[in-house]
């Protein structure tokens, strides 16, 4: 302690204030967490020193084995209980022996800092301060320019200030209070509902506590699984670990219109579940916490999500393990929160298996099992056992020993108990129910805190099955937007006033700017791109580059001027942003523009060319970006064939037989290895590729001179030109919708028009996936038979909405299907154009097997140009897929679909939007992945 204190005053900064220093950003794989320490770091203390938690020690052991050289990068959060969150949860930890380093507990060791440590575990305020003081004062540390260091010490103390005003403590707006002022009864209002419920039916405390759990594990703790199945989505209430499971909605209802009664519009559905869920362990015998609340209710919900998320009774050790873990949750928290099954019944079918099948099961238990649960499948099912055979209505820690004498009902709950890695834990649970007691409630509390919804997220729901009825001016407006430069909603740029001359400010206030006053003039835009700077290479290629490549004066007294005392995280927030970037950091256009200048044109050119050779590859190549996207993100998945390892996505049932265009991406990848080796990842590859197959092509070939009708705003104009002559782009006003630009091809007899397709700036710096998913291209990529909720739903689990969901599926304006994905629309359904039937069923015969691969256009008008006629199609009941057609057949998409077929531009803008909003889903980035050499297979 005196050497460390020592080293740190010859630097003359505040030892304890920079403790702390263990909540800087370390990025991990997969983002799970932030002051993480190698195996390496704390192995000597967590087997040798005294002064350590007997509990806490054997956690970390878990992962660090006691040899050397055995699991040395092994990492473990240095805050074990809000490892992501910048709290004063380190100091907590110290005053129970918890600290994960020597260094760290040497802070709360019988010494001089012990008060310190003491002061700030009871009062964050007086840490945030000091940390502050001390950042600055590091920061100050013989600077090599006092601007230098004043800038530094500046942002990181932005950046901290920021962190503490958006996050507080791990959520800001949660707290057990925050109700007190708003409905103050709230608290004995739910206890009571609870009581009665409860001594109705005992086990009701159990189904109320499980309701909690299947919440939190799907999307967070936001009450979605409260919500019935709309036209919008499907609900979780159907999904398979929920389905003939849980209950207890009509409880959540009389305690919902109980509080409504009492605070109408006040508490959200998403804190009645939290507090329900801890009043049922209470009324139960169970340990007493205070609640943290201020979650409001989500607006959706997802049967996929809850499909995947929530484990399942037949678990194994390893996969329970994994599922905890995506949700932020320690295996000490999975084991304590199993214990919730100290209380509770489960339906035959959940343990029939392990009664007359597994080994680890005490046999006098099973044979009781037995009894009510027949061996024959179908028979008995939904007969009920206690998952606690001692005392299955108390709260307590006998659902442990159980586990000690082979007496766990479900597979799951033996895997805790099996030899392995959690065997420690049970024991020590099943001797001691205060450690067991002590630690559900901090894994219950870690559990609430998992992604709430607060703020100006979500809503307060008046009936907990149904989305509430959204205000009038919250509504979102039915796009009527014309021709204008697209948004760029994660980029800081100059859009927001081109979306004001454009009249599309989204609310009253922003569109006041714009509305013949007195600030139009300062509001109006030059005549450029929202997002580019045009401008030539020496060889009069066009480029394109980011205004905002630096901070300019102007920007910096923009800053100044927003500041003040009641903007300031706004102001911190804007500074951070101009230093930081977008929504993906590592996400630019310009990501390639020094490691592989001339990626953009090695791209587009090979394009060119596969579309030239077939026109149906442009439509293949947007597929291919699609089908990876929707597997786990933009990764080139999609691309891997088949290892020992993993079973690809190629041979998914939504991508057999469907999608192709690989050799295209191979031919691409070995002329881009050419130029840049090691570069440039298939991720991005696929990216590019989806937007130029978008910008397609058409070859014309003519002779030495050429007649062109083209259309410029309303004016027609007639051209002819000798053949070796040069033609300039015509392109001079900010309104461009249309037109045809031509270009000449030097000595070539050929121009190239472009199809109608927009263009638009591709983010770039994606890795690529080690690994590939066919379990997961089985359940997330949208087969042709969704109904529209189906479809809603899958675009959701993507992060995509309603109308991004319309808007892509406009890539069906072009490319082709097989017979065997609309054979049942044109032959059985209704709502289809007789006619177009017709001209479809000679190439698709009625019977499965014959002509089941012949091709069909999707879009029938145009089916080699992107434009707007898919929308028209189906606005026609002309739509190929069943899929389609649900978009316009009486739903709430159907004026999107009128809107767009309407209006070309408002698609095309919609369009490229929601292929900037794909592109961002999930990607790869900084040391995650890799960059694969060859498209197929693993480096």
């Amino acid at each position: 302690m005196v050497a460390l204190s020592d080293a740190i005053t010859n630097i003359d900064i505040d030892i304890i204030h920079l403790r702390s220093c263990h909540y800087e950003l370390k990025f991990q794989q997969k983002g799970h967490g932030i002051g993480l320490a190698r195996c390496t770091n704390f192995r000597n203390r967590t087997y040798h020193e005294k002064n350590i938690n007997g509990f806490f020690a054997r956690e970390k052991q878990g992962s660090c084995p006691r040899t050397a050289g055995h699991g040395d990068n092994n990492l473990s959060p240095l805050d074990l209980q809000t490892p992501t969150a910048f709290d004063n949860y380190y100091y907590k930890n110290l005053l129970v022996c918890k600290g994960l380093l020597h260094s760290d507990q040497q802070l709360f060791n019988g010494g001089s800092t012990d008060s310190i440590v003491h002061a700030y575990a009871e009062n964050p305020d007086a840490f945030y301060s000091d940390f502050i003081a001390a950042m600055i004062k590091m920061g100050d540390n013989k600077p090599h320019t006092v601007a230098m260091a004043s800038f530094f010490a500046f942002l990181v103390v932005a950046i901290t200030i920021l962190g503490l005003l958006i996050q507080g403590s791990s959520h800001p707006q949660l707290s057990p209070d925050f109700y007190s002022d708003t409905c103050p009864d709230l608290l004995p209002i739910i206890q009571h509902q609870v009581q009665l419920a409860v001594a109705e039916e005992r086990r009701m405390g159990a189904s109320l506590l499980r309701l909690f759990f299947h919440d939190c594990f799907v999307n967070g703790c936001d009450a979605s699984v409260l919500l019935d199945d709309t036209l919008t989505f499907t609900g979780e209430k159907n999904a398979a670990p929920n389905k003939n499971s849980i209950r207890g909605f009509e409880v959540i209802d009389a305690i919902k219109a109980a509080v409504e009664e009492a605070c109408p519009g006040v508490v959200s559905c998403a804190d009645i579940l939290t507090i329900t869920a801890r009043d049922s362990v209470v009324e139960l015998g169970g340990p007493y916490w205070d609640v943290k609340l201020g979650r409001r209710d989500a607006r959706t919900a997802s049967q996929a999500a809850a499909n995947t998320s929530i484990p399942a009774p037949t678990n194994s050790l390893d996969q329970l393990i994994t599922s905890f873990h995506a949700q932020g949750l320690s295996v000490q928290d999975m084991v304590a929160l199993s214990g919730a099954h100290t209380i509770g019944l489960a339906r035959c079918t959940n343990f029939r298996n392990r009664t007359y099948h597994e080994k680890n099961i005490n046999g006098f238990f099973a044979k009781e099992r037995q009894e009510s649960c027949p061996r024959i499948v179908g028979h008995g099912d939904n007969n009920l056992a206690p998952l606690d055979v001692q005392s299955p209505t108390v709260f307590d820690n006998n659902y442990y020993k159980n586990l000690l004498g082979y007496k766990g009902l479900l597979h799951s709950d033996q895997q805790l108990f099996i030899g392995g890695s959690t065997d420690s834990i049970v024991h020590a649970y099943a001797e001691n129910p205060d450690a067991f007691y002590a630690d559900f409630i901090a894994a219950m509390i870690k559990m609430g805190d998992n992604k709430p919804l607060t703020g100006t997220d979500g809503e307060i729901r008046m009936d907990c099955r149904k989305e509430a009825k959204l205000p009038r001016h919250t509504r979102p407006r039915r796009q009527q937007f014309g021709t204008s430069c697209i948004q760029t909603p994660t980029l800081f740029d100059n859009s927001y006033f081109l979306n004001l001359v454009a009249m599309k400010g989204l609310l009253h206030s922003d569109q006041e700017l714009f509305n013949g006053g007195s600030t139009d003039a300062i509001r109006k835009p030059r005549c450029l791109h929202p997002r580019l700077h045009h401008s030539h290479d020496k060889d009069g290629r066009h480029q394109s580059s980011y205004w905002l490549r630096w901070i300019n004066q102007d920007q910096l007294q923009a800053v100044k001027t927003m500041a003040s005392f009641s903007g300031l995280a706004i102001t911190l927030l804007s500074i951070v942003a101009l230093f930081l970037g977008n929504s993906h950091a590592r996400l630019t256009p310009d990501f390639y523009e020094d490691s592989c200048p001339d990626l953009l044109s090695i791209v587009q050119a090979q394009v060119e060319m596969a579309i030239k050779n077939e026109k149906r590859m442009g439509a293949s190549l947007l597929r291919l970006f699609f089908h990876d996207c929707f597997v786990n993100g933009c990764d080139g998945s999609v691309l891997l064939d088949d290892t020992p390892a993993f079973v690809g996505e190629k041979n998914a049932a939504p991508n057999a037989n469907s999608v192709r265009g690989f050799e295209v991406i191979d031919v691409i990848k070995a002329a881009v290895e050419e130029a840049c080796p090691g570069v440039v990842s298939c991720a991005d590859i696929l990216a590019i590729s989806a937007r130029d197959s978008v910008v397609q092509v058409r070859v014309i070939k003519i002779g030495t001179s050429f007649l062109f009708l083209f259309f410029f705003g309303e004016r027609k104009q007639r051209l002819e030109k000798p053949m070796n002559s040069r033609l300039v782009l015509i392109k001079k006003k900010c309104r461009v919708e249309n037109f045809l630009q031509i270009i000449h091809v030097n000595s070539l007899h050929q121009f190239l028009i472009q199809l109608g397709g927009p263009d638009w700036q591709v983010k770039l710096g994606r890795r690529d996936a080690r690994t590939a998913s066919q379990a997961a291209a089985n359940s997330s990529i949208p087969p042709p038979t969704s109904n529209l909720s189906e479809l809603i739903s899958s675009y959701a689990a993507q992060g995509l909405s309603v109308q991004d969901m319309v808007a892509l599926s406009g890539a069906h304006t072009i490319g082709k299907a097989r017979c065997t994905t609309f054979r049942n629309r044109i032959y059985q359904e209704a709502n289809i154009d007789s006619f177009f039937t017709n001209t479809r069923k000679p190439n698709c015969p009625g019977t499965p097997g014959q002509g089941d691969d012949n091709l069909a256009p999707l879009d029938i008008q145009t089916p080699t140009r992107f434009d707007n006629s898919y929308f028209v199609n189906l606005v026609a009941w002309k739509g190929l897929l069943h899929s389609d057609q649900a978009l316009f057949n009486g739903g709430s998409t159907d004026t999107i679909v009128q809107n767009y077929s309407q209006n070309p531009d408002a698609f095309i803008q919609d369009f490229v939007t929601a292929m900037i909003k794909m592109g961002d889903i999930k990607p790869l980035t900084g040391r995650n992945g890799e960059i694969r050499t060859n498209c197929r297979r693993l480096n």
